[in-house]
């Protein structure tokens, strides 16, 4: 997992995207699919609950709109999600 400096980091950038974004929530169906992908994904620390890329706790980051899959090579999130972006604010 990232060391403190860097977690604290990428979290201030997703907030910073999330602000962005007018705080805007995915809806309970895409919040569902993106934990049930988190879940199944051997780089998440399945008793924190923090993703090992970003060090992010993904029961918060999953139900940001703005927020991406931080894997570097595979992201896990698909792009299908723009579609669904009929989101409650």
């Amino acid at each position: 997992m990232n060391g403190i400096n860097e977690m604290v980091w990428n979290f201030a950038k997703e907030l910073v995207l999330h602000a962005k974004d007018s705080f805007k929530k995915v809806s309970p169906v895409v919040y569902k699919e993106r934990m049930e992908i988190c879940l199944s994904c051997p780089a998440l620390n399945q008793e924190s609950k923090r993703c090992e890329f970003c060090g992010c706790f993904m029961v918060v980051k999953a139900g940001w709109r703005s927020s991406r899959c931080a894997d570097p090579e595979s992201p896990k999130w698909h792009k299908k999600e723009e579609e669904k972006k009929n989101d409650q604010g």
